[in-house]
């Protein structure tokens, strides 16, 4: 039997673990739904790029033109080649991205002090100067800030 501190911390960190990759499986399956939905675009930018000139012209005129040669002489299978190899890429892109951001912001969010913290949120939700006397700091981060609105979800 182990002891009840030890066995609440160790229940209390195999969930934070459990949401971290629940977190970091939807981000992966949010890129995989991104890329197969938009795939199509690349390709044609591609071959609209790397077009073949046949007697001093290109083979495509423009995008609509290219997407429908591409459609009658390879099919859908034209649209979607060299698909595997670019989810081998961006998948796990996305989620060490999304992955470390999480880590990152938890570490964070448990190591800083409460008192700072609620000093940030009253500063952040009020917009109010009057008690801290930081008009430059508000003033420079100003209101649509993303970094700052990323910085403040644990307020």
């Amino acid at each position: 039997m182990c002891k009840k501190k030890y066995c609440e911390k160790r229940g209390e960190l195999q969930g934070k673990w459990k949401e971290w990759l629940w977190q970091v499986g939807a981000a992966g399956a949010a890129k995989l739904i991104a890329t197969v939905a938009t795939y199509p675009h690349e390709v044609i930018r591609t071959r609209l790029r790397q077009a073949p000139k046949e007697s001093g012209k290109g083979k495509y005129r423009g995008l609509v033109q290219c997407f429908q040669v591409v459609w009658k002489e390879e099919g859908l299978w034209g649209l979607y080649g060299g698909l595997t190899a670019h989810l081998l890429r961006v998948i796990p892109n996305a989620v060490i991205i999304f992955g470390s951001y999480e880590l990152v912001m938890s570490f964070f969010a448990e190591r800083v002090e409460k008192s700072k913290i609620h000093k940030l949120c009253y500063m952040y939700k009020n917009k109010s100067t009057e008690r801290t006397g930081k008009k430059r700091w508000i003033k420079r981060i100003g209101k649509g800030n993303r970094l700052f609105d990323r910085i403040m979800p644990f307020c």
